[in-house]
């Protein structure tokens, strides 16, 4: 990366941690997160998996959670950084503390995925304007933003799954330059190990990913023992420790509860129309569709033919490893509830993205300005709300109601619900998702505070908690002060890179 490249990407980074960090609502959204933090912690502090509360009864009788260990794990960053803070907030319970930074992880970790397009469209030769243009499409005018305010694991799977495939890309790239080497392959494998550690259907790719490896071998394009080890040693160890989770949890290797009890509720049946049910859901449904959510994507589908043809070696592995993914979820997986759109839609929006970067390498027409606007909007609508407040708000007004009917009536689309309750901003409102039970004060006023404020930001939140509200203020400023130097620093930096 060049001198300018870097700093280009380190301003996007800024800019958008800070944006997101300023929306985000610093708690968690599911029961899905307090699951996935319990185990970190019992990990930790008491050496064993098992959790009391956990969905699922295991071996010898103890519950444990559902979820893959690396869906726990990802949340050791902002565990440590959490642990390291309580002692300066004494009035707090420790486990309040780690689980308001938790939860605010998923800001730095989405910028860094907009960030790694951004360098992955340098790679491929696109100028430092169409490649930024095209990162921060992804980062504002797609679901990228309302999830980065959620501590669901989707984000941190999508940037290991991206690096691991652009990365295994360039790794085949270098070895066709003899310039190959085996730590990159390392870190290669290690990306794709963390995928699929934390997402388990995340093997699929990674086995699409083989498959196109094997195919250029076929062809000719062998690569080298050190590459495979590189590469082959890492997912080794993933996969062990993920089934070896498996059997301590189950008593088995290939249990995955996570997969199997959910698809239960659905059917297993593969009649087309389930089939097409799946598809429409998960592109174009008024409730779920990513079309629907992520307006912008509709730039990656318009550029993808001239994209294609200047990186089609990308292309065929993005297509063997992602194709498969989406009929998997197409076929086996259901709706995903309480949440903004399809969230295991997610996964393909970075990608999705990449060709985006051929319309921006020329002035954009009228249409895909609207396809940006109609992006940013929609995620305007979205970043004000705690999601589960949405369908909570729904079922309370509606009783008898099943959150299954609310996600599959298109007059119940979630965006139509956010747009719905706009008029009760500022207002105070029914309660959002509650924490676990606390023994401290602060948890206690903080429940209080998220049943009576919106927007659904930790600045407003915690200004009824314990915490000083010079204190909030000073945060809230400092943060916008670093993002609007970031993006002053941005645009002179982008210009300068495009008038050379």
């Amino acid at each position: 990366m060049n001198p300018r490249d870097a700093r280009l990407a380190w301003c996007l980074f800024g800019c958008l941690c800070a944006l997101y960090l300023l929306t985000a609502g610093g708690h968690f959204y599911s029961s899905d997160g307090h699951q996935k933090f319990a185990v970190l912690a019992t990990v930790l502090e008491e050496g064993t998996t098992a959790i009391d509360g956990g969905w699922i009864q295991g071996r010898f009788g103890l519950r444990y959670a559902w979820f893959p260990l690396g869906a726990s794990l990802v949340m050791l960053p902002g565990y440590l950084v959490g642990r390291a803070l309580a002692p300066w907030l004494p009035g707090v319970a420790p486990h309040d503390v780690e689980r308001v930074v938790v939860a605010l992880q998923n800001a730095g970790v989405t910028a860094a995925l907009a960030v790694a397009m951004f360098q992955a469209l340098r790679w491929m030769g696109h100028s430092a304007r169409a490649s930024l243009a095209a990162a921060l499409a992804f980062g504002l005018g797609t679901a990228a933003w309302p999830y980065a305010k959620t501590c669901w694991s989707e984000p941190a799977a999508t940037l290991a799954l991206f690096l691991g495939l652009v990365g295994l890309w360039r790794l085949v790239q270098a070895e066709e330059r003899p310039q190959g080497s085996p730590l990159r392959a390392w870190g290669v494998g290690s990306c794709l190990a963390l995928a699929l550690l934390i997402r388990q259907e995340f093997l699929v790719p990674v086995i699409g990913a083989a498959a196109w490896l094997g195919w250029l071998n076929r062809r000719g394009h062998r690569p080298s023992n050190a590459t495979l080890v590189g590469l082959g040693v890492p997912l080794a160890l993933g996969l062990g420790l993920h089934l070896a989770y498996e059997h301590v949890r189950w008593g088995a290797w290939l249990s995955f509860p996570n997969y199997r009890l959910p698809r239960e509720g659905t059917g297993a049946a593969l009649e087309a129309w389930r089939i097409l049910e799946g598809v429409f859901r998960h592109s174009i449904s008024p409730n779920q569709g990513l079309l629907f959510f992520s307006p912008a994507a509709l730039l990656g589908l318009a550029g993808l033919r001239a994209w294609g043809r200047r990186c089609r070696p990308l292309v065929g592995l993005l297509g063997a490893a992602l194709v498969p993914l989406f009929a998997f979820y197409v076929v086996g997986w259901g709706p995903s509830s309480w949440a903004w759109g399809m969230r295991y839609s997610y996964v393909f929006l970075p990608f999705l993205m990449l060709p985006a970067a051929e319309l921006f390498e020329r002035p954009l027409g009228a249409w895909a300005r609207l396809c940006l606007g109609a992006g940013l909007v929609v995620q305007l609508v979205a970043v004000p709300y705690d999601f589960v407040y949405l369908y909570q708000r729904e079922l309370a007004q509606h009783p008898g109601t099943r959150i299954m009917a609310i996600m599959s009536e298109p007059l119940r689309s979630p965006l139509l619900l956010a747009l719905r309750a706009l008029p009760d901003l500022g207002r105070g409102a029914p309660p959002v998702w509650l924490p676990p039970p606390s023994s401290s004060p602060d948890a206690n006023a903080l429940r209080r505070a998220r049943a009576e404020l919106v927007p659904d930001f930790w600045w407003c939140l915690f200004r009824r908690t314990l915490v000083p509200p010079h204190l909030l203020n000073g945060l809230a400023l400092t943060i916008a002060a670093f993002g609007l130097a970031c993006l002053m620093e941005l645009r002179r930096t982008s210009r300068l890179a495009s008038g050379s």
